[in-house]
């Protein structure tokens, strides 16, 4: 009976520890499995993290340099439309110029951009004081003025470039330059000068055309004339039927050419 007891109550705690160990090798796994799929999930997340930071990179430098162009585009058209609307923003320009030079001495010398001189001819704020001369150095909204050996300018181009810096950073100069608006006329004449200009394939079918036409207007020549070009001093053909046949020979030629043509 101690025997069966004893025995019983050892199968008893075998099963017990055996279950213990297997919840612990069982949680093992599941907590070594769940770290795996955690592990492979960042892994994967990483990656689609990089790829998007390098298309972020990439579309910012494609995107930089056009945003830039059309951001100064923009400030330049803005100044320039102010600019063309009343002639209040050129003479603060002039009078800013002014207050650094000593007007009790020499009469000044304002030069400017023709259209803003235009603008300026019938303002009598500042006659007598100044005297205003055109100058094709000056783009518009740009202003030097100048008295004896003195002289200050605003510029339009300086302006542009800090308020770029400041706002956009390094910018290629390129960006900076004036922007210019062609005509009417220099658009037509453009489009008239690209739609004249033959392809080289073109220019063949050009140059047959005009060989044809020449062979064309080549009179043809006569019986006689042909007889006495092919005939030598002392050899020729021997009788008319010969000549004849020759004659037929080049009107058909003849022929073949107007056909052709």
């Amino acid at each position: 009976r101690g025997y069966a007891e004893g025995h019983a109550a050892g199968v008893e705690a075998g099963i017990a520890e055996g279950i213990q160990q297997g919840l612990i090798d069982g949680e093992a796994a599941a907590q070594e499995q769940a770290q795996a799929v955690l592990t492979q999930e960042l892994e994967s997340l990483a990656q689609a993290e990089y790829a998007l930071e390098q298309v972020a990179n990439m579309l910012g430098d494609a995107l930089l340099q056009p945003m830039q162009r059309l951001a100064l585009h923009m400030a330049k058209e803005l100044v320039r439309g102010e600019l063309s609307l009343s002639d209040s923003a050129v003479t603060r320009l002039v009078k800013g110029c002014m207050e650094q030079l000593d007007l009790t001495q020499d009469k000044l010398q304002v030069y400017l951009n023709n259209d803003d001189y235009q603008l300026l001819q019938a303002d009598s704020m500042l006659e007598g004081k100044v005297s205003y001369l055109p100058s094709n150095d000056l783009q518009p909204g740009s202003v030097r003025v100048e008295q004896a050996d003195s002289w200050v300018d605003d510029l339009l181009e300086e302006r542009l470039i800090m308020l770029s810096r400041q706002a956009l950073g390094n910018v290629d100069n390129k960006l900076l330059a004036p922007v210019t608006h062609l005509s009417a006329e220099e658009t037509l004449a453009m489009h008239e000068e690209v739609a004249e200009t033959p392809t080289p394939q073109d220019e063949t079918n050009v140059g047959e055309a005009q060989a044809l036409a020449q062979e064309a207007a080549e009179p043809e020549m006569s019986l006689e004339a042909l007889q006495a070009q092919t005939q030598g001093p002392e050899e020729g053909l021997e009788n008319d039927e010969d000549w004849a046949d020759l004659a037929a020979a080049g009107d058909k030629a003849a022929d073949d050419d107007d056909e052709l043509w």
